[in-house]
């Protein structure tokens, strides 16, 4: 007999899917900058700054979370946009003026 496979999912589909109150992409982002930094050397101040990180990523995470659910998606959102104007790219261009003939008649 097959066994069903659940995924979590949010109570409601405008909410974002928050574990410990953040959001999970937050945490899939806190998670390896523990990993990395905790990993780095074998002294002791590499895992204490692996776990500082890590809580004040949660923490940041939690807060913004609470201020907007959808923060985090809005500022992901902002790199694959691209830049309607910017002001320090040049690009040349062509300017045509059309003067009305002299018929003589």
């Amino acid at each position: 007999m097959a066994t069903l496979h659940r995924k979590p999912t949010p109570k409601a589909p405008n909410k974002p899917l928050t574990m410990f109150g953040m959001d999970y992409k937050v945490l899939g982002g806190a998670f390896p900058v523990l990993a990395t930094v905790g990993g780095v050397g074998d002294s002791w101040q590499a895992t204490v700054a692996g776990v500082v990180l890590f809580l004040l990523i949660c923490a940041a995470g939690r807060y913004f979370t609470r201020q907007d659910p959808h923060y985090l998606r809005y500022a992901l959102r902002q790199f694959w946009r691209k830049a309607f104007y910017d002001p320090m790219k040049r690009v040349p261009f062509q300017v045509i003026v059309l003067l009305p003939r002299k018929i003589h008649g």
